[in-house]
């Protein structure tokens, strides 16, 4: 069932947010200004847009099916601080642990003076890349802070860097190519853990985001559907569960 795969999106989510939060901010100030100012503005955003789903949930559950509230965590919910499912009564919003993750490492990497901004992340992707490939697996809140999530935000960081060299080569074939070859590793490969997915459809995510930029680049648009989607997209994967829950119970 093709459903079972919707979770692909957070690869792509993950790798955008590294691309994105490097782009947007290429030409703001480093320092102890800017990466507090960065981080008020993305915690905001993420709170704003989440809490109201959140209540959602939490109110169609307790209408419809109350019992499910029980053992989940008000605390770990609200703050987002726990990539435990069963913590949560959202349960897709173990993601945005990740994204709050993700905004904290780059508003202190902000605090860097600019040239060593990149450099940074570099080793950030080293520190988790290495023990990763060696086969290291952790516990307890080193499984978040050294999760090979992390690659994927870094990957979309390098992505952004580097624009300006790649993305007026020709190469938009063989990001076609790689996002072919790594989705199809991912979609046999058995169970797809985080581990594994990370590097098929992590990767497959990284070349699907350079494809887009390389058309773009070449002046081929989106739609205005598209765009619509695109800039409501946090919204709709937040409001899809609580959606979906209330279709088959209405």
């Amino acid at each position: 069932d093709w459903a079972d795969w919707g979770y692909v999106g957070v690869d792509v989510f993950f790798v955008t947010s590294g691309f994105v939060m490097w782009y947007s901010t290429r030409d703001r100030p480093s320092g102890v200004a800017g990466g507090s100012d960065f981080l008020r503005r993305r915690i905001l955003r993420i709170f704003v847009g989440y809490l109201p789903f959140l209540a959602l949930r939490v109110m169609t559950l307790a209408w419809y099916n109350p019992d499910v509230l029980e053992g989940k965590s008000v605390v770990k919910s609200l703050f987002l601080i726990s990539r435990d499912r069963n913590d949560l009564y959202l349960g897709i919003s173990w993601s945005l642990t990740f994204e709050l993750l993700f905004y904290f490492l780059f508003a202190a990497t902000l605090l860097l003076p600019r040239r060593y901004l990149l450099p940074s992340w570099l080793v950030s992707g080293a520190i988790v890349g290495i023990p990763f490939a060696m086969g290291v697996r952790y516990t307890g809140w080193p499984n978040t802070l050294l999760s090979p999530f992390v690659l994927e935000f870094v990957a979309g960081v390098v992505l952004a860097a580097s624009m300006d060299w790649w993305v007026k080569k020709r190469w938009a074939w063989l990001f076609v190519i790689i996002m072919l070859i790594f989705v199809r590793r991912g979609l046999v490969a058995p169970g797809n853990p985080n581990n594994v997915r990370v590097y098929t459809f992590g990767i497959a995510a990284v070349a699907l985001i350079a494809l887009a930029l390389r058309l773009e680049h070449r002046g081929r648009k989106v739609g205005r559907w598209w765009a619509a989607g695109g800039d409501g997209s946090y919204a709709i994967y937040l409001v899809h569960i609580p959606a979906i829950f209330l279709f088959f119970h209405w």
